[in-house]
């Protein structure tokens, strides 16, 4: 059978894409995109390649890779772009071209590879290749905003889950699309979850049996050991080996270890559920699927939110299905899917083009304005997410807590946190905060610790540490120092302060580079040299200006208050048929925009 690429251990392999036709404009060598490939240190360089040129869809080309030096030969990749002459039988008819085609693309392609080393690299495991591949996009895990997820997934596991009324039946169809879902991308992963959850399934057992007796400490312990292990192991034992040898001169081997997706938010699931049933708050779950459904549940898996037990230990084992709830599931859905698709990919576009320019070709407007789109990029992205992940649930009877509530309508650093990733807030609150002595005892220190392992959360990197650490000072300075400054004034003086304070935030985020944060920095407080604004800017502004309008404006709570004014004056039908419409129109734009773009990346995968 042809496929697209086939790939031979030990031999060289040939990668072609075919994408749509481009100006011929020089830029880069094909030799300094290979240069700059191997200064990121990729484990896989090969498929993060092939993904980020499949990403950035309007690169002809493919890849030509002779022998690893693992293997005993030195290892030597380069690009290779085509013109494809024959429609039919386009990969027997190319040409090599020494450019990249146009310029532009250039930094798109880096930044497509940068993100794909961090975040698809895992999806590959060795070299393991076979002789056929399917489509490139099978590497990838299934996402909520994903053609094959909206039309073939979501549908079939519906279908199934409904044509069974039995309710154990039907959490057994779900625990199978779940793994299924997790599996796509990452099989061999599916181990380490459901050891995870086997392990704190009879932790809680193990407790539930000794309640009331010391012995019962020691499922607490064995949960956290284990679930701390293996998120220390995968996420940050890189990090830690990298930081001993940089400060002791030694030389210990880093590790080429693989970060498993949504890791770091089943680990959190599996650690409340345990603290929860030694604290007496909930009864152990005596049946394991049941579990199941509660940590692989593939609506909040991957990317959250942090689900609490004790939330939905009802409705795992008694869900009825409501009209009302599966149709408001799907409005939710489609919002999300609107947020992600239409707001955050184009704000993401935005945000690379103008924060990936060097000192020499950026200003200082520009860098403002790339920030701020990143701002926008990672809210709806995450946001969306969370709407679809809270849509799907409703279509399955589960009925999750909001994970968002409009933060960037804070009028305080305080209050955006009560409305940012409420699920992880609030874990943090309860079991270390609270736990450490909350406002009672060393408020200072408990709050420092929290946010500077709410950081470490974020990434196995020193900015997360300096992201967590400078929110936690900005939440002391507001508690100790300004707050009654901050309550007395005007209303868009709030406002202005902490979005101005939230988007530099987003700066330290961002830069995984210390060095470049810190010329980013300089630079949009002009401190280095570059111009007020220039014309990209002025271009990009004028592109995108209704959009941008519609971006800021869908920031605040203005569609919830419009269908609230309208349910006063209006009929229930009229009211549901507004918001059926709506759903439609946000659906069928979101999946033009995915038939149309290859750019579709998800920020906290990489969490």
């Amino acid at each position: 059978m042809t496929t697209c690429w086939s790939f031979f251990p030990y031999r060289t392999a040939i990668l072609l894409l075919a994408i749509q036709p481009v100006p011929a404009i020089a830029g880069p060598t094909a030799d300094e995109v290979f240069t700059e490939i191997c200064r990121l240190d990729i484990l896989h360089p090969e498929i993060v390649i092939r993904q980020a040129l499949h990403e950035t869809g309007n690169l002809r080309g493919g890849m030509l890779m002779q022998r690893n030096n693992l293997f005993g030969f030195r290892y030597k990749s380069y690009l290779t772009f085509a013109h494809w002459k024959d429609s039919v039988s386009y990969y027997k008819k190319w040409q090599v071209r020494r450019y990249l085609n146009p310029k532009e693309d250039y930094f798109v392609f880096l930044d497509r590879v940068k993100y794909a080393s961090g975040d698809y690299k895992r999806y590959v495991m060795g070299h393991r290749w076979t002789k056929q591949c399917p489509a490139v996009g099978s590497i990838l895990s299934v996402v909520f905003s994903s053609l094959i997820f909206i039309f073939l997934f979501l549908p079939a596991c519906l279908i199934t889950y409904y044509t069974f009324p039995n309710r154990r039946v039907r959490n057994w169809i779900l625990i199978a699309f779940s793994l299924l879902f997790y599996a796509w991308g990452e099989p061999i992963w599916v181990v380490l979850l459901l050891l995870s959850a086997l392990v704190d399934y009879l932790n809680g057992l193990f407790i539930e049996k000794h309640r009331g007796t010391k012995i019962s400490i020691l499922g607490v312990y064995v949960t956290l050991l284990f679930n701390l292990g293996i998120l220390a192991t995968f996420k940050y034992s890189k990090f830690f080996i990298e930081n001993v040898n940089a400060i002791a001169g030694t030389s210990f081997a880093e590790p080429s270890i693989l970060l498993p997706v949504g890791i770091s938010f089943y680990v959190f699931m599996s650690i409340s559920y345990t603290l929860d049933v030694y604290r007496g708050e909930l009864k152990a779950q005596r049946s394991f699927p049941d579990f199941l459904v509660y940590i692989a549940n593939f609506h909040h898996l991957v990317a959250g939110p942090i689900i609490r037990y004790g939330h939905i230990a009802r409705e795992i084992e008694e869900r009825l299905f409501r009209i009302e709830d599966f149709s408001s599931g799907v409005s939710r859905f489609c919002l999300g899917l609107f947020k992600k698709v239409c707001i955050a990919n184009v704000a993401g576009q935005l945000a690379t083009q103008f924060l990936d320019q060097g000192a020499g070709t950026a200003s200082v407007a520009g860098w403002w304005f790339g920030i701020v789109m990143f701002s926008l990029q990672i809210y709806f992205d995450f946001s969306g997410y969370s709407d679809m992940a809270l849509g799907l649930g409703r279509m399955f009877g589960f009925h999750y807590r909001e994970n968002f509530e409009h933060p960037y309508t804070a009028r305080s650093i305080t209050d955006f946190w009560r409305r940012w990733h409420i699920s992880l807030s609030s874990f943090f609150r309860d079991y270390v905060y609270i736990p450490l002595g909350g406002n009672r005892h060393w408020q200072v220190r408990n709050i420092l610790v929290v946010w500077a392992l709410t950081g470490f959360w974020h990434g196995a990197s020193w900015n997360f540490m300096l992201w967590g650490t400078y929110f936690g000072l900005l939440l002391l300075a507001e508690k100790f120092v300004f707050k009654a400054w901050l309550d007395r004034l005007p209303t868009i003086f709030q406002h202005g302060y902490a979005l101005f304070f939230i988007v530099l935030g987003w700066a330290i985020f961002y830069f995984t580079d210390l060095v470049k944060l810190v010329t980013f920095l300089e630079g949009i407080f002009g401190l280095g040299g570059l111009p007020l604004s220039n014309l990209e800017l002025v271009t990009a502004l004028q592109r995108n200006a209704l959009w941008i309008v519609f971006a800021a404006l869908a920031c605040w709570p203005l569609r919830a208050q419009a269908m609230t004014w309208a349910a006063g004056r209006f009929r229930p039908g009229g009211v549901a048929v507004a918001e059926m419409t709506s759903s439609i129109v946000f659906f069928l734009a979101s999946v033009t925009l995915l038939v149309g773009s290859t750019y579709n990346p998800f920020i906290y995968f990489r969490f």
